[in-house]
């Protein structure tokens, strides 16, 4: 599912599909995609070079969140008020973080609303969207089974 998200392929309410900004390619997403681009490689915001078979899709996506901000995952850490080997970590599989701190980093990063889903999903969480799309379906079923109980109670006993 996240290569298809990553390709492009995020589904929107409408059921369309909407692409992510041309500017999101890079050796990160064709690292995780499983594909090369030539001898392009990726490295960090000291220059040195990123191991992409160490990171988690998590680490990839927020990676990439972080080079389109223009930001490092110390920086990251630095603004978020805990320790960059925190963030090092989860990008690794190593750590995890709960949905309210990975929201933090998403706003600190200012992540545009289908990245921070990819970010979300890539932990396991829902995406604020998802969730009220969620929270809304439950909300239907229950108005319709109150409805269902309302129709047998006001039908004729048979007995």
């Amino acid at each position: 599912m996240i290569r298809g998200l990553l390709a492009g392929q995020r589904k929107a309410r409408n059921n369309t599909f909407c692409p992510p900004p041309s500017g999101f390619r890079s050796p990160y997403v064709a690292a995780l995609l499983g594909t090369t681009e030539g001898d392009t490689i990726a490295k960090d915001g000291r220059g040195r070079k990123v191991q992409h078979e160490r990171l988690t899709a998590l680490g990839i996506i927020l990676d990439e969140a972080l080079r389109l901000a223009n930001m490092n995952r110390a920086k990251l850490a630095r603004r978020a008020g805990m320790e960059p080997s925190i963030v090092t970590r989860v990008c690794r599989g190593e750590r995890t973080v709960g949905r309210n701190t990975l929201l933090l980093w998403c706003s600190i990063v200012t992540c545009p609303a289908w990245l921070e889903t990819l970010i979300l999903n890539a932990s396991g969480y829902a995406s604020r969207e998802q969730e009220a799309h969620a929270l809304q379906e439950a909300q239907e079923m229950q108005l319709r089974f109150q409805e269902e109980l309302q129709r047998r109670e006001d039908m004729p006993s048979t007995a």
